[in-house]
């Protein structure tokens, strides 16, 4: 019975599928635990066997999960860079994109009698968003 159990766990050692592989292993331990012990020398013998594919197991699952993460980590410091490169970019619209932006502005920045009407605030670029002209 206990050979029985060492042969599928060492058929599932090398297996990449994470969670199946692990609830087999659990359900063998489960398996192993309810089978009895066997003649002790034969007993430590195959313990050591169905152990050694566990470990197979799980160390690569720890060194799978562990590069997944370190992955996880740069990509995120990445992003942080990013975030703090934007966070200095000047988001606000120039002249044009406003002036362009609201209807009652649409004649080249001059307020007109329905801009004064509407509240339209958009009179002239400010200092910073003037173009020089010749």
């Amino acid at each position: 019975m206990k050979e029985e159990l060492v042969v599928r766990a060492e058929a599932l050692q090398d297996s990449t599928d994470w969670g199946a592989t692990a609830a087999a292993f659990r359900d063998l331990l489960a398996e192993w635990k309810a089978s009895g012990r066997a003649p002790r020398e034969a007993d430590d013998q195959l313990w050591k066997r169905f152990k050694g594919a566990q470990d197979v197991f799980f160390a690569a699952r720890n060194a799978a999960s562990a590069e997944r993460d370190a992955e996880f980590e740069e990509n995120a410091r990445a992003k942080e860079t990013l975030l703090e490169s934007a966070s200095t970019i000047d988001r606000r619209p120039t002249w044009k994109q406003r002036a362009t932006g609201c209807a009652s502005c649409r004649s080249g920045g001059r307020r007109s009698a329905r801009s004064r009407a509407t509240g339209c605030t958009i009179s002239r670029p400010p200092a910073r968003d003037r173009e020089a002209r010749p």
